[in-house]
């Protein structure tokens, strides 16, 4: 309610009584005249002057005599025409305040009534699945200053355990790390408010990444494509310059030429064990520049689109500071790193994934992912957004030893069959999520 700076002049907006809630209007009008103030001769009247009054007494009651004209002036002033009929008769303020409250007071038994019907209301209260944190908590704020007119005070505790179990289950991650980090008897309704919201940003900015996903992916891809990938440069690269020592890292020419060996429409010499489990072609990455490559995203490009053979990516110790996209057209690829304490792949984004593999038959070992996005997670603090380490949105995809460090969202387990044995997993808040069929598997 605004006022203008000196309590003799009228406020620029007045509360109006139309009938309906009395007792939030009487409230707001005991502000108006302990402001003016004139709220004692509201209370209590004018006191008749006696006989022979001094002039002292006099000049009281004349001060008197002012506050009562401007206490009914702000009544007429704060009541609409109709309830206005029931007071324009009585000259003091005083008499039309009383008039006022007997009219619209209600007595006990409406009141026993009305508080039991709030009760129930108040047990039942839920937040609905397309409604807002802020929306849902005014509500209960709502009803309890109803209840608290009504002589029944809910105490700051009750409506912050209401609000805890009236949230839908997108919260029930958030909800149980407050029940753990924060007492609930000392926890204001307005810290909880701060920390809800934070969670439901998180769950939009979520709900947008995915939107924005495929397009992310695609324009990732068509990058990777523009750096070489592709068969042509793999035919090109065959046998020559870096490649001459493969024979001896585990490449097996049998794998490569297969069809060559019993044409008839496929047709002759089976699959051996060795052709089967052994990779066709082993890749090294180094930051030294010793190696075939110097980068993982490299190494990944120039796999042929449309590989159905087994490649093994070696890679050296140290920190890979690049976004990984293994595309669904270069599946079995196998990521050896040189221990997940030794070898990491580190970026920092909200948008997506710092590892992101849509590729069947991926697999990794000794390597740690790591979105460094977010800062550790204080739930007073409304930034904290998703920021994944790794996303696999593929089949028959396995870790092992491996290490997925981040802090909202590490591990999206996003869909199809997952393996994982004796990888450490880290975050705060929903840390490993998603649609996936995923075992997890501790190395003893």
């Amino acid at each position: 309610m605004a006022t203008q700076k000196s309590n003799d002049q009228i406020p620029a907006k007045l509360p109006i009584f139309d009938g309906n809630n009395y007792e939030r209007w009487t409230t707001q009008m005991k502000v108006v005249f302990r402001y003016q103030g004139v709220l004692d001769i509201i209370s209590t009247g004018v006191t008749p002057l006696a006989e022979n009054p001094t002039e002292a007494l006099r000049a009281m009651h004349r001060e008197q005599l002012k506050k009562d004209d401007k206490g009914i002036f702000f009544i007429h002033q704060c009541v609409d025409a109709n309830v206005l009929e029931k007071i324009i008769e009585y000259e003091t303020a005083k008499e039309a305040w009383d008039v006022l409250a007997t009219t619209y007071v209600r007595d006990k038994q409406t009141e026993k009534v009305k508080l039991m019907a709030m009760r129930r209301q108040l047990g039942l209260l839920q937040m609905e699945s397309n409604e807002s944190v802020a929306n849902f908590v005014n509500r209960l704020v709502v009803l309890t200053n109803q209840m608290r007119s009504c002589g029944e005070t809910v105490s700051e505790t009750m409506k912050v355990e209401k609000v805890l179990t009236g949230l839908t289950p997108n919260f029930d991650g958030v909800v149980s790390a407050i029940e753990q980090a924060k007492d609930l008897v000392t926890l204001k309704l307005e810290h909880l408010l701060g920390a809800l919201e934070a969670h439901e940003l998180k769950l939009k900015n979520r709900d947008n990444i995915k939107k924005n996903d495929k397009e992310n992916e695609k324009a990732l891809f068509a990058q990777s494509q523009k750096k070489g990938g592709g068969s042509e440069s793999w035919k090109n690269k065959r046998g020559k310059g870096k490649w001459k020592n493969n024979k001896q890292e585990g490449y097996n020419p049998k794998g490569e030429n297969q069809k060559k060996e019993g044409d008839n429409n496929g047709k002759g010499k089976k699959k051996s064990k060795e052709d089967i489990h052994y990779p066709v072609k082993t890749i090294t990455v180094s930051q030294s520049g010793t190696s075939n490559f110097q980068t993982i995203q490299s190494a990944i490009d120039s796999v042929p689109s449309g590989n159905s053979q087994w490649i093994h990516v070696r890679i050296s110790s140290g920190v890979y500071r690049e976004q990984i996209l293994i595309p669904m057209n270069k599946p079995c690829i196998y990521l050896e790193g040189a221990g997940r304490t030794s070898t990491s792949i580190e970026w920092s984004t909200h948008e997506h994934a710092t590892f992101l593999s849509k590729a069947d038959n991926t697999v990794a070992k000794g390597i740690t992912f790591t979105n460094t996005y977010n800062t550790p997670v204080l739930l007073d603090v409304k930034n904290i957004t998703q920021a994944k380490a790794v996303r696999i949105h593929a089949d028959k995809c396995a870790f092992f030893d491996c290490g997925f460090l981040g802090v909202q969202d590490t591990l999206n387990d996003d869909s199809g069959r997952h393996y994982y044995h004796n990888c450490y997993i880290q975050g705060g808040v929903d840390f490993i999520y998603g649609n996936g069929q995923s075992i997890f598997e501790a190395k003893n």
